[in-house]
This record gives structure tokens, sequence and C-alpha cells, in this order.
């Protein structure tokens, strides 16, 4: 599992551990293309194509069995897994772009909760272009490439509805 993953296990017990089960659970090959074909949606800006969003189905089921105590689905248990997924896909393919997932962590942290909000509800405010903005500093000079663009973008949204959905059981 990855440090990401481990990171999140830790963040909230319950719900960690419905990640890590659920990840446990996926064979290591369909994993990888799960988060290759996360990547790749978002660097086209495509909805996952059907063989991918079979494999979101999986996680979802995973999550479903792994959700203690109920037995049943539960759409935020799946919810975590997927974005969890998700989360650590683009982790990475920042890292490879020389961004810091850290850094847009740390500016997610600092960011009001109405910005957020307005950010996830993907509503066009000169406090979400502000807020963009300052997260593409942090690409330095690579964020005028749009390939860095999107997955700050897809990464922000996914680590800031993760957060969210971590938050919302701690309530």
């Amino acid at each position: 599992m990855s440090v990401f993953l481990m990171v999140a296990a830790m963040a909230a017990a319950g719900d960690g551990n419905v990640v890590k089960c659920a990840v446990a659970k996926m064979p290591k090959l369909e994993l990888a293309k799960l988060q290759q074909g996360m990547i790749v949606g978002v660097l086209e800006g495509k909805k996952p194509a059907p063989p991918i969003e079979a494999l979101v189905k999986k996680a979802r089921a995973h999550a479903a069995t792994c959700q203690p105590g109920t037995g049943k689905a539960d759409t935020r248990a799946g919810e975590l897994v997927v974005t969890s997924i998700a989360v650590e896909a683009l982790a990475s393919g920042l890292t490879a772009n020389g961004v810091d997932p850290v850094a847009i962590n740390r500016r997610l942290s600092q960011t009001p909760p109405a910005v957020l909000n307005a950010f996830l509800a993907r509503k066009q405010t000169a406090e979400v272009d502000a807020f963009m903005n300052g997260m593409l500093e942090l690409a330095g000079a690579k964020k005028a490439q749009v390939r860095v663009q999107r997955l700050m973008g897809g990464y922000a949204f996914n680590a800031a509805t993760l957060a969210r959905l971590f938050a919302s059981r701690a309530a």
C-alpha cells in the first residue's frame, strides 16, 4: 500500500480500514489499470472508459464488503475508496511532473471552506480563480503546461472531496 493510502488510513481509522481493505482485495494489475485510467481521464478531460468504469464499480463493491458492521453497500464507503485511489494516482502523476502534492495539501488546508465548496461545486468565481491561480503557482515553471494544470485541478478536486468525506464521518 502506498504512503498516501496509509496516511489516509491513519487519518480516519474506520474509514481508513475500509480503504485499506478494499485496496487489498483488488488485484494489483486491476488497481494499476484503474489508476492509469483515472490519470488518462483527467488528462483528456473525459469520463472514464467502460473498462475503467467497470473497475470503479469493482472497487465500490469491495468497499461494500469491507464496510464494518453493516454488510450492506455504503455509498460513502465506495466514494472514499474510489476517491482515495484517484488522489493517489494523481499525486503520482504530479510527482512525476515535479509538483509536490504535500504543498498542494498544505494550500488546500489553508483555503477557506467557502472557497473549497465553490470549487467543488465548479463555480466560476473570483475567489475560485484566485485559489486555482495560487495552486498553479506551486507548479513553478510548469504551471503553463496543460498536463500539469489538469493533474493539479483533478488532484485538488479529489483531495478536497476526500477531506470532506473524512470530515463527514467525524461530524
